[in-house]
């Protein structure tokens, strides 16, 4: 009986053991499976993860690229996305002649913003003083070679399609004489056309274009391209901006104006007063441009930011004169800050020493919270975002002052391009000027400072030179508030060239 009882509990004991080996590699083989779908899934994140760093790598480089494309002298940058374009042919009447010729052309977003056919311009000029040809580059740029003949291409002076198209405006889509500019174009629908403003188009090849009250244009080849601030001026052409003046550095005379007294944002335009500051240092010998700054922490950090302009090791050591050049011309706000730092030993102290410059040059709407324009973000628990202030008439008062004491300024910002020789950021040390005026068919550009921030929008401060009474004298020109690039360039040229006009040089 004993014999059967430990029998059966034998038997019993060796199914549990066996249920227990069961169920041992049932774990184990589920935990087996476990560890191979994590390894899957490790392996399948593991490439998301590199597909993740190439498409940020590759957007980078995209973004590194159109940069420098945005600077370089030749590459084409998207202006804005996703205009209408509508179809606005225009009759242009030469010379007076009793037969019109049709000019293609879009009303962009708005009605009379009018940008017309390159070509059909081309070929309504052929044979008078005032012609010239396009040509399609190889590397599909349009190229307006002045006082040639056009030579036609098919369908110029036709009627438009009359469809409405949705299409990019571009920049650095043609050249003139084999140089590239700036203007805002539209391409033609087969790319061997392009669309300008009527305006630039006038100012680009010196053409006398008006608007007449029949709704033609009219176009006489015996004048130029003139200026009629009058007509500007009644129809509120630059009431739009924050603040525009234009004025003679030398005699003081401001030629025009409109909102000059207004406060507004004014971005890096900000590095004029830097400059001043850096200048009056060295002239006091506290500083030389000679001096090797080690690139700081804080540098370091603004150069890996989104608004970096030159990257900076930390350690790094850059001559003070690359820095003043990159500050000048290049809009660096990483050199910006190392020269604050190295002039009065820390961001906040030359802060201060801005201020009480301003308020020594009776600056009375000038404000500074740091020396290179970017917005500033105060340290209270509701942290307030900051810009830079100054109206037009005290940015006129600030320009005068550097120009009359440091008037070398020019030497630096009538460069369209620049060697850093301490400032290796790989096998390329050379950079374009950020003043795009260099880039508009604008003859004589001597600066001075650009600056650009979602506050102040597009603004630019422009220098030029006019023969006054046999005198060569600095004009300055601030434009404060462009909505866009387009806006800023269009509005600087045409104070530029009234300048020229009215001291008629």
């Amino acid at each position: 009986m004993k014999i059967r009882r430990i029998l059966a509990l034998f038997l019993a004991l060796a199914a549990l053991l066996s249920l227990s080996a069961c169920a041992k590699q049932s774990d184990i083989d589920r935990l087996t499976e476990e560890v191979a779908a994590l390894e899957s899934e490790k392996a399948r994140l593991s490439g998301e993860n590199e597909k993740l760093k190439s498409d940020n790598s590759a957007l980078r480089d995209e973004v590194g690229k159109l940069r420098d494309e945005d600077d370089a002298e030749a590459d084409v940058v998207v202006y804005a996305y996703g205009k209408v374009l509508t179809p606005a042919d225009i009759a242009l009447r030469i010379d007076g002649s009793g037969n019109t010729v049709l000019i293609k052309g879009y009303d962009v977003s708005y009605e009379n913003n009018r940008f017309i056919s390159l070509r059909d311009t081309a070929c309504a000029l052929n044979g008078t003083s005032r012609q010239f040809n396009v040509e399609l580059k190889a590397n599909g740029k349009l190229d307006i070679r002045s006082g040639q003949n056009y030579v036609p291409v098919g369908g110029e002076n036709a009627p438009g399609n009359g469809k409405v198209r949705r299409e990019n405006l571009t920049s650095g889509y043609i050249l003139l004489n084999g140089g590239s500019l700036k203007n805002a174009v539209i391409p033609g629908e087969n790319l061997n056309d392009a669309y300008l403003k009527v305006s630039d188009i006038s100012m680009l090849l010196d053409l006398d274009i008006e608007l007449e009250e029949n709704g033609e244009y009219s176009l006489s080849t015996s004048s130029g391209f003139d200026v009629e601030m009058d007509e500007l001026e009644n129809s509120n052409f630059f009431e739009s901006l924050n603040g525009t003046l234009l004025g003679n550095a030398d005699t003081g005379e401001v030629i025009y104006s409109c909102k000059a007294d207004n406060r507004t944002a004014i971005a890096s335009t900000t590095k004029i007063m830097t400059y001043l500051l850096v200048m009056e240092a060295v002239e006091a010998g506290r500083i030389s441009l000679s001096d090797i700054i080690p690139v700081t922490e804080k540098v370091h950090e603004l150069s890996m930011g989104e608004d970096a302009r030159i990257y900076m090791e930390y350690g790094q050591e850059i001559a003070a004169g690359d820095h003043l050049t990159a500050m000048m011309c290049v809009s660096c706000n990483e050199s910006a800050l190392a020269l604050a730092e190295h002039v009065s030993g820390s961001e906040e102290a030359f802060v201060e020493a801005m201020n009480r410059k301003a308020a020594e040059l009776g600056l009375s709407t000038a404000v500074f919270y740091n020396p290179h324009g970017l917005p500033d973000f105060s340290d209270d628990d509701v942290s307030a975002k900051r810009s830079n202030l100054m109206s037009a008439d005290d940015m006129f008062t600030l320009c005068r002052e550097v120009l009359k004491r440091y008037p070398q300024i020019l030497d630096l910002t009538s460069q369209k391009y620049v060697w850093l020789r301490t400032m290796p950021t790989g096998e390329n040390t050379w950079y374009t000027n950020s003043n795009p005026l260099f880039f508009y068919n604008m003859d004589g550009i001597t600066g001075l400072k650009t600056g650009t921030s979602n506050r102040a929008g597009s603004c630019l401060i422009s220098t030029i030179y006019a023969n006054n009474k046999g005198q060569q004298q600095n004009i300055v020109c601030i434009v404060f508030g462009g909505e866009d690039r387009s806006e800023m360039l269009e509005k600087s040229a045409l104070l530029l060239k009234y300048a020229r006009q009215y001291y008629g040089s």
